[in-house]
């Protein structure tokens, strides 16, 4: 038999490792716990940057994020990195948590860092990035308004009057049609997206599809412009172009997927200030007929 005191060394090394990690825990039962941030919000422009939160704990503490962490920021420390590759940040007392926020190219985005400690204390701090654009002017919005027959064939839209038209050019804007059937209707409201309207809205001829321009805006020296619209068809049915001092057509990309009602949102440059602007929405032929609600084009203007 080996001697016992060959393995003294390593008994001693575990019991003082045990015992430290019962002080930690003793350390964490006996005192009170604490979690203070020096920021609540974070508030960064389009063109990002690096930004910094202090916490001061008496605890263990983790970061998570509503939105995903490396989608438009990082954030450091790092706390551990799981085997199957999840990252898990957070530190130990007192410590600082940067931010690293991407160029944001789009809209205005948001997310919220959520600072927990072991033993639940909790804080957040809200990160708002500016967009790309703010938007200016509301140059024209139309749900269509409502009571359109609740079944079958609507008026045409050439004769349809009790449009619900706001906006810088709600006034000198009318509509026109190509193609076969586009009316008015009162079946199959919008809904499901934000400010879906629901009441009337456009639909094009099922069997031959069909086209609805809007004509007579005036783009306010705008170069730049927010364009959307519900429609309860795919970007393979639905197409949208617009027309510059009655020039040649230049198609706004979207892309849709589905085939129920859902918002499009899409931006769109004119290359010069121009004194009229036309749009044109173009649906393709359907089994129960494409349609169109809640047009909005808005001016933009670069932050």
């Amino acid at each position: 038999m080996k001697p016992l005191f060959k393995f003294l060394p390593f008994v001693v090394l575990i019991a003082i490792t045990a015992l430290s990690g019962c002080k930690k825990d003793e350390f964490y039962l006996q005192n009170t716990p604490e979690l203070s941030v020096s920021a609540n919000e974070i508030t960064a422009n389009a063109g990002g940057g690096v930004y910094s939160i202090d916490v001061e704990s008496t605890r263990r503490w983790f970061v998570t994020s509503n939105v995903g962490i490396g989608d438009w920021f990082y954030i450091t420390p790092i706390w551990q990195v799981k085997e199957n590759g999840e990252v898990v940040h957070g530190g130990e007392d007192n410590g600082r948590i940067n931010v690293t926020i991407l160029g944001n190219q789009d809209g205005p985005r948001r997310a919220t860092l959520s600072i927990e400690t072991v033993g639940g204390l909790f804080r957040q701090v809200d990160i708002l990035q500016q967009g790309a654009w703010e938007e200016s002017t509301l140059i024209l919005a139309d749900d269509f308004g409502i009571g359109a027959p609740p079944s079958g064939q609507g008026p045409l839209v050439t004769a349809f009057t009790d449009w619900n038209r706001t906006g810088s050019s709600s006034d000198s804007v009318y509509y026109t049609t190509s193609g076969a059937r586009v009316d008015v209707r009162g079946a199959q409201p919008s809904t499901g997206y934000p400010g879906a309207s629901g009441g009337n809205n456009i639909m094009f001829a099922a069997a031959g599809g069909g086209v609805f321009y809007v004509n007579g805006i005036d783009p306010k020296d705008y170069q730049n412009f927010l364009f959307s619209f519900g429609t309860n068809q795919t970007s393979t049915v639905m197409s949208a172009h617009f027309s510059v001092d009655d020039g040649e057509w230049l198609p706004i990309d979207f892309t849709k997927t589905t085939d129920t009602w859902g918002l499009v949102e899409t931006r769109f440059h004119i290359d010069e200030v121009a004194s009229s602007l036309r749009l044109r929405i173009a649906g393709g032929p359907t089994q129960f007929g494409a349609r169109i609600d809640d047009l909005r084009l808005v001016g933009l203007t670069p932050n």
